[in-house]
């Protein structure tokens, strides 16, 4: 499929043309903008993304790092942090070893820690989300060239450049954004919605979910009734009022 066929059966879907109509190039032009909005918004939604990718770079000293396209950290700017952890980079001859690191939540909490020029092993991490680019704050300061700062980040769905593009996503999503496309045509259309068109996108869309859906373990950080998401008590000490 391409993202044209795509286009095509939505406006079907929507009811405004039939088999033997000719399509303009303007429904499908608008059909396009919506696909491609639609990929926009599933690219920062739980579940609706397919795969998560692990990225690395070596800290240096430096406070923080920027993230984006071209930057420190070279990867599309994402939405947050899922995960993150840093490996002490060997001796020669020995093994690496990784060490998980808590995700500071807000910029709040990172204001929170009243030494923010510690340098000493890390424990955290916590995402500056500004735009264009973003920038990754490591706490305390990894002493430089000793560690290898891993991130775990939900894997953008990629918009199409134009029509004829190849259709690089798995089976699953094709019927979900066709259907979705289609549910999104009829305020373009000034329609009302058609409750069969409204019930296949949400049934695609979960199906879709089901199928990204990983459900880790629980962990509780000691001393906090938290997720696995929590500092520790490595950070306790460098808080002012905790929370």
């Amino acid at each position: 499929m391409t993202p044209l066929e795509l286009c095509r059966n939505a406006i079907l879907n929507v009811g405004v043309a039939s088999l033997q109509d000719t399509i303009y190039a303007e429904d499908i032009n608008k059909a396009f903008d919506v696909l491609n909005s639609l990929l926009a918004a599933w690219s920062v939604k739980d579940f609706l993304l397919f795969n998560l990718i692990d990225v690395s770079f070596v800290a240096d000293g430096s406070q923080s790092y920027s993230i984006g396209t071209g930057q420190t950290i070279n990867t599309p700017r994402p939405n947050a942090i899922e995960s993150a952890y840093a490996r002490f980079l060997p001796v020669s001859g020995t093994n690496s070893v990784d060490i998980q690191l808590g995700i500071i939540q807000s910029r709040l909490d990172y204001a929170s820690i009243t030494l923010k020029g510690l340098t000493t092993f890390p424990s955290a991490v916590w995402m500056d989300t500004s735009f264009p680019y973003g920038n990754v704050f490591v706490y305390p300061i990894p002493t430089a060239g000793k560690y290898e700062i891993h991130l775990v980040l939900k894997d953008q769905l990629t918009q199409f450049a134009n029509l004829t593009d190849t259709f690089n996503l798995p089976q699953v999503y094709w019927n979900a954004l066709e259907w979705n496309t289609a549910f999104q045509l009829f305020s373009v259309y000034r329609l009302p919605i058609n409750p069969l068109v409204e019930r296949m996108a949400n049934q695609s869309a979960n199906t879709v979910r089901q199928m990204n859906t990983q459900v880790p373990f629980a962990k509780l950080a000691p001393g906090y009734g938290r997720s696995g998401r929590g500092y520790g008590n490595a950070m306790q000490t460098f808080y002012s009022g905790g929370f």
